[in-house]
């Protein structure tokens, strides 16, 4: 039988009627606590004991520590005179059981109680969680702008969309982490000095369900198909090993002795150097070999110089569709495809290669699909809107599309692309539930636009 038991942390570390509950209720049914920390709690075996347990904090205590400060040696002397055994330490919190019926309680005067609790939180939680807070906000308006700027490229791209709900449930988690901590203090302060403690609560089930909420939302993202899936799990993995290294790290400074300000220092140090280089690594490695997007060329060729990869995959239309290309060679790729329960976009393109009768050339096209009516007109602005002035050497290069007659489109709306005093061979069409934007090089004829909305209209 195992002598070991681990449990996730059940609540919040200034919960202390919480913690000593849960393991008074651990310690009836033959684990006491031996080990927590910032994730798990660690029980050894022992017969079922009816045990007092309590929980204790020191504001200036640090998991950098050492060792307990000669303070905390002190408390746990005093605290042996009445019967309280120390069981573990970590950090701020000190965690003492006591066999007695009734023993005498560690701590006494409500005022002092609670003084220490929020000098604790101060310390260590209010600014962690406001840190965090911080970041979350950031990212929202990150997050926004690049809604805003890239709409498109936004509601089709499962991780960016899925970004705004994780940052939204994150955002509402550490918001219920400060409240709790304000709203208790504000409470416990008078009371206190009326001679009655009240103890931190704290709602955990709607800080788990806000984590876990965001944390399947996450997962569910990186099963969806995407060029980045694979980045996102290597760089996740990364994380993962830079906090077990630097925890490592941490916690033999601390066997050897190391200040808390040496310790802190290096591990902050070792944090920013393995980010640092793991990032650099994987970006040459991305550089070098590019995204894994799980596409197999069929072949390659030379061309001043640079290697190019030729492709051979299905594509709704194609060149040979709307004119005679005899024997010539081509790479067709779908060199892009996302998508969300609101929008899908696909990008297709069909390049020359050699050989064919004089004249052939290359064709390139993106379908959005809008899943729901009411973001159809957004997304067609947002597509439009994406042609805008640019300014070179002091010249105005205006691009944009302007409308045309949609007739032979069999479309809703139609618009041609404009750029400086050039007319190109560019179009945005407008059907139901679908837009295209269609690049030809060259002029099509009729005939040819009857084939395009043939194969590409929904």
């Amino acid at each position: 039988m195992k002598d070991k038991k681990r449990q996730f942390v059940r609540c919040a570390f200034y919960d202390q009627t919480a913690m000593q509950k849960q393991f008074e209720k651990m310690a009836s049914r033959g684990w006491l606590i031996e080990k927590i920390n910032a994730y798990f709690w660690t029980y050894r075996k022992i017969e079922p004991t009816d045990l007092h347990i309590t929980v204790t904090y020191f504001p200036n205590a640090s998991d950098f520590d050492p060792g307990p400060s000669d303070q905390q040696q002190m408390m746990e002397e005093f605290a042996a005179r009445d019967g309280w055994k120390l069981l573990t330490r970590w950090g701020q919190i000190q965690v003492f059981s006591n066999e007695e019926p009734d023993p005498t309680p560690i701590e006494t005067d409500p005022v002092t109680q609670v003084n220490t609790i929020y000098r604790a939180m101060k310390k260590n939680l209010i600014p962690s969680h406001l840190m965090i807070l911080a970041l979350v906000i950031y990212q929202l308006a990150f997050n926004g702008y690049r809604l805003l700027t890239e709409m498109v490229d936004f509601l089709s791209t499962p991780y960016l969309l899925a970004s705004i709900p994780i940052w939204l449930l994150l955002l509402l988690a550490e918001v219920n982490e400060l409240i709790t901590c304000f709203r208790w203090h504000r409470k416990a302060k008078p009371a206190a000095e009326n001679g009655i403690f009240v103890p931190v609560k704290t709602n955990r089930f709607i800080t788990f369900t806000l984590f876990l909420s965001s944390l399947g939302i996450i997962l569910v993202t990186l099963l969806l198909p995407s060029a980045l899936q694979a980045f996102s799990l290597v760089w996740i993995a990364v994380i993962i090993g830079i906090i077990v290294i630097a925890n490592l790290a941490k916690q033999k400074l601390k066997r050897a002795g190391a200040s808390k300000g040496t310790n802190y220092t290096l591990t902050i140090l070792l944090i920013v150097i393995l980010t640092f280089a793991f990032l650099g690594i994987l970006t040459v490695y991305i550089i070098r070999n590019g995204l894994d997007d799980g596409r197999t060329p069929v072949d390659s060729y030379e061309h001043n110089g640079w290697t190019f990869e030729i492709y051979d995959e299905p594509m709704p239309l194609y060149v040979e569709d709307l004119m005679e290309i005899g024997d010539s060679t081509w790479s067709r790729e779908r060199n892009r495809h996302d998508e969300t329960i609101l929008v899908s976009w696909s990008e297709y393109r069909q390049d020359h290669v050699k050989g064919g009768p004089a004249g052939l050339k290359d064709l390139a096209y993106t379908i959005v699909d809008i899943k729901f009516p009411f973001l159809y007109d957004t997304v067609k602005q947002a597509m439009l809107d994406e042609r805008q002035d640019e300014i070179h050497d002091d010249y105005i290069f205006i691009d944009h599309y302007e409308p045309i007659d949609a007739t032979l489109w069999e479309a809703s709306a139609a618009y041609q692309l404009h750029w400086s005093d050039s007319i190109l061979n560019t179009y945005l069409i407008c059907w139901e539930n679908r837009i295209v934007e269609i690049k030809f090089y060259w002029e099509p004829t009729p005939e040819q636009i009857a084939i395009a909305v043939e194969k590409l209209k929904k």
